[in-house]
């Protein structure tokens, strides 16, 4: 009896040194991780993750092929092999990092799929210390913090931050000419926006209020997002649409999802349940200008509201809204012009926007082996008519359709050759 109580007394034991052992080993791999390198093994189970998600999640594969002449399959397997031709047991870290952003490249940014350059990570970084500054830190900004801080991610990205020569100074200052003002007439106030930028929130908010109560009395704003890339919604939300409202504006769009394992995370992060989405995607074959090929790579469809209350009792401005874009304005600045066009609250002038504003929060994920970090939308927002978003954008109320070498000035022209036909 008492050998057998000193057997399991010996067992526990090694039980104990080899738990204790097995989180020390874990916390050193990660301490000592050789970030120079990369096993064979790790980056092809790495890039065979990154296919998986992406089948199962992203809902623009079949985009995609129909609007760059891809082939999936191809695709996929032309660039497994890159990585397997490399021959070694263990891969240099920069070469697999390109080959990765080869791959994804080919998506041409569809739908914001990307794999995040050292650049790109350090500027996501700082975003996201000015959303604390802005106070529009949310549950989403805190899950995405917890990606840049994860300590392999951090230690790969620092490595290519290095590799590269991406210096701090490198990255897109917040300057004070993110806003362009000018008097056009008694009648035209005028504001060019450049960036929808969270950094440029907390002292773009403020000008534009100052502005706004300026201009209180003019029959005609014109607000020019031209060039806009987007940013943030909060942006345009607080700062150009609650201030000049009287009464809450709202909107529904349909989208469509894939509602793979990743994409319903994703989705519950933004509030969205399962008992929300509708298997029954025929019921969208009433829209005209649905596409049935979109819907044959999902599994449900979604409504989405999007709705601003007003800042004040009263709005500052009670003049007509006029919106110029073109086809460069993307993101949360589409996601504006959608708003706008559902709503009435600006008539837009210009061009088809780049369209992908319809949808929550962007997905972001690391790449469990290398610690590198995709991106993608897991919702496909879709217009009025059923056309899709990211592929055809926002069309405009007033077409302009003459020289784009020009078109800022000639836009511009065109909005108050409209504004001149309404006065007369």
């Amino acid at each position: 009896m008492k050998y057998s109580k000193k057997i399991r007394n010996g067992f526990c034991l090694c039980l104990i040194v080899i738990c204790i052992g097995s989180l020390f080993g874990i916390r050193e791999y990660i301490q000592y991780i050789n970030v120079e390198t990369i096993s064979m093994n790790d980056a092809l189970a790495d890039y065979d993750y990154m296919w998986e998600v992406l089948e199962e999640n992203y809902p623009f594969l079949k985009m995609a092929e129909r609007k760059y002449g891809l082939s999936m399959d191809a695709l996929k397997t032309t660039y497994r092999r890159k990585i397997e031709t490399l021959g070694k047991k263990r891969v240099d870290f920069c070469v697999y990092y390109e080959i990765i952003q080869e791959c994804i490249g080919k998506f041409r940014g569809l739908a914001h799929l990307t794999i995040y350059s050292p650049f790109t990570y350090q500027d996501r970084v700082a975003q996201l210390e000015a959303q604390k500054q802005a106070n529009t830190f949310d549950h989403s900004s805190q899950k995405l913090l917890q990606i840049y801080n994860d300590s392999i991610v951090k230690k790969r990205y620092q490595y290519l931050i290095d590799k590269y020569d991406v210096k701090t100074k490198t990255l897109s200052p917040v300057e004070k000419s993110n806003l362009e003002f000018r008097n056009i007439n008694e009648n035209v106030a005028y504001v060019k926006i450049r960036s929808f930028d969270t950094r440029y929130i907390l002292n773009d908010r403020n000008t534009l209020l100052e502005w706004f109560s300026e201009n209180s009395d003019k029959k005609y704003i014109i607000i020019d997002i031209i060039g806009n890339g987007g940013g943030s919604d909060n942006y345009w939300m607080q700062s150009i649409v609650a201030p000049n409202i009287d009464k809450e504006l709202k909107y529904t769009f349909y989208y469509l999802t894939s509602y793979g394992k990743e994409a319903k995370e994703h989705l519950n992060l933004n509030n969205i349940l399962p008992e929300e989405l509708n298997p029954n995607l025929e019921d969208l074959l009433k829209l005209p200008q649905i596409n049935q090929e979109d819907l044959s790579e999902v599994d449900s469809y979604g409504t989405l509201s999007v709705a601003v209350s007003p800042l004040y009792r009263k709005k500052i401005c009670g003049g007509q809204f006029f919106l110029l874009v073109d086809n460069e304005v993307y993101s949360s600045a589409d996601a504006f012009a959608m708003f706008c066009k559902a709503t009435g609250f600006a008539t837009i002038v210009g061009e088809n926007t780049k369209g992908d504003g319809g949808g929550s929060e962007i997905f972001r994920m690391k790449l469990p082996k290398s610690g590198l970090i995709m991106q993608f939308r897991t919702m496909h927002g879709l217009n009025p008519d059923g056309s899709s978003n990211v592929e055809f954008g926002t069309s405009p109320d007033v077409v302009y359709s003459g020289n784009p070498d020009t078109k800022r000035i000639s836009i511009l022209a065109c909005c108050l050759n409209y504004i001149k036909s309404i006065d007369e």
